[in-house]
C-alpha cells in the first residue's frame, strides 16, 4: 500500500506468506479471510475514503449507480443490446468475470430484462461463485444472493445422525 498499490491491486498479487506451502492443513484457513483482512488493514492505513495511497480513486465519494453506467452504455456509447451481449461474451471468455458481472448489471437496468444479458450475468456470477466457493464464503453468498439463487444444503445425512447420542 505504501508503494501505491490499491486494495484490489494487493489482492490480485495473490500474496502467500513464505513457508505456508509447508502447512497444507492451515492453507485454506489462511485464504478464506485473506482478501477481507487486506482490505481492513488498508482501510486502517489510508482511511475509508481512499482506494490507494495516491488518492486518485476515492471510494464512497460519488453517487454513480448501475443505472448511470447503463446510460453510459446506451446513451453515450451507443451500444445496442446485441453489442452488450457480444462484449459480455468476450469478457467471460477472457476471464474478466467481475467486470462482466458489473457490466451485465448495468446493462440489465438499461436494456429492459434482456434474457441474453440476464443469462450472461448469471454465467459470470456462477463462475465467480465456483472459484470462490471454498476460499471466500462471503463472496460466494453475496453473488448467490445477487443472482437470486437458493442456498441449498449439501446432501447427506441429517445433522442428528452425525452427532453421538449420550445416554
Amino acid at each position: 500500500m505504501r508503494n501505491g498499490y490499491s486494495v484490489k491491486d494487493i489482492v490480485r498479487l495473490n500474496l502467500i506468506p513464505p513457508g505456508l506451502q509447508d502447512h497444507p492443513d492451515i492453507y485454506l484457513s489462511y485464504l478464506a479471510p485473506r482478501d477481507h483482512l487486506i482490505a481492513r488493514v488498508v482501510d486502517h492505513m489510508t482511511g475509508i475514503w481512499e482506494e490507494d495511497a495516491s488518492g486518485e480513486e476515492p471510494m464512497g465519494l460519488d453517487n454513480l449507480t448501475s443505472v448511470e453506467y447503463g446510460r453510459l452504455l446506451d446513451v453515450y456509447l451507443g451500444l445496442s443490446a446485441s453489442d452488450v451481449e457480444n462484449a459480455l461474451q468476450r469478457k467471460i471468455a477472457g476471464g474478466d468475470l467481475e467486470l462482466a458481472f458489473q457490466f451485465a448489471i448495468a446493462a440489465e437496468k438499461r436494456y429492459d430484462a434482456n434474457q441474453a444479458i440476464i443469462q450472461l450475468k448469471e454465467e459470470a456470477a456462477d463462475r465467480i461463485r465456483s472459484a470462490a466457493q471454498f476460499l471466500d464464503p462471503f463472496k460466494f453468498v453475496v453473488y448467490t444472493e445477487m443472482i437470486g439463487k437458493e442456498h441449498k444444503p449439501v446432501p447427506g445425512l441429517p445433522l442428528s445422525q452425525h452427532t453421538e447420542k449420550t445416554p
